[in-house]
């Protein structure tokens, strides 16, 4: 069995059969700084599936690579994949590691309501290595190792909104270098209390901390409102503010 053939053998066996990954790397010798994480993946009617990513260092790209690469069954109703420029994968192999990479996630759901995404595993990463699922749209960073990413979807496909990260780079961000939103704007008085004003009647308004944990929500049909902080421990939160226009983001401290 050639090199690329016997990775894949590798791949697909820990991917759908389970096997120990770690025992297949002692009994084959292979390089042990080869790194993987497998995502499970459940839809609103409690379909499950999941992906695998590899980071095969030298053999393998970042573009689509026979016998690293599976592709996505087209015929389901019910999808979750990594999404490339030609591709939609189950199993992906790329090259080296780095906390920068992120990797587009696709979505397709039969069935309008909540989806959830998680960690099941990883292998060859530090214990102390993240993993988040960026939502583009509120701008959010979800900790999927340590909890579950849980959002409201309508029924039909979702390629450009979320993307499988390693690092929050919003907690790299200065507070002070984000501008006010047109749609809302915040004032966080002395006592730690929030009011939020929208031209347009607000849906719904999120708190999430740096982590991407979402500390509270609230829901409400007029143009202003306000809410107590002083729960909330010192240090920098993310508010998302919904309206009939869309959501927008904004990032606070809490002093």
């Amino acid at each position: 069995m050639n090199k690329i053939n016997f990775f894949s053998f590798l791949l697909f066996s820990f991917f759908c059969f389970n096997f120990s990954y770690s025992e297949t790397i002692n009994a084959a010798i292979l390089d042990e700084s080869i790194k993987t994480v497998r995502l499970d993946y459940q839809t609103p009617n409690l379909y499950e599936s999941q992906i695998l990513l590899g980071f095969m260092n030298d053999m393998a790209t970042n573009g689509f690579d026979p016998g690293y690469d599976a592709e996505c069954p087209n015929n389901t109703p019910n999808q979750f994949y990594f999404k490339t420029n030609t591709h939609k994968l189950i199993i992906q192999g790329v090259g080296y590691y780095d906390s920068a990479l992120t990797f587009p996630l696709g979505i397709l759901t039969n069935q309008t309501g909540i989806i959830k995404i998680k960690v099941n595993s990883f292998e060859g990463f530090s214990s102390s290595q993240n993993f988040y699922v960026h939502d583009n749209v509120t701008n959010s960073y979800h900790d999927i190792k340590n909890g579950i990413f849980e959002i409201f979807l309508n029924s039909g496909l979702h390629e450009n909104r979320f993307t499988l990260a390693f690092s929050n780079t919003s907690i790299l961000l200065d507070v002070s270098t984000f501008e006010s939103t047109t749609t809302f704007s915040t004032v966080v008085s002395e006592s730690n209390w929030v009011t939020i004003v929208s031209p347009q009647a607000l849906q719904k308004v999120e708190v999430y901390n740096i982590n991407g944990k979402k500390m509270a929500e609230l829901t409400c049909s007029q143009n202003e409102v306000s809410f107590d902080m002083n729960a909330f421990s010192k240090g920098v939160y993310v508010v998302n503010a919904y309206n009939i226009s869309g959501v927008s983001s904004k990032k606070l401290l809490l002093h």
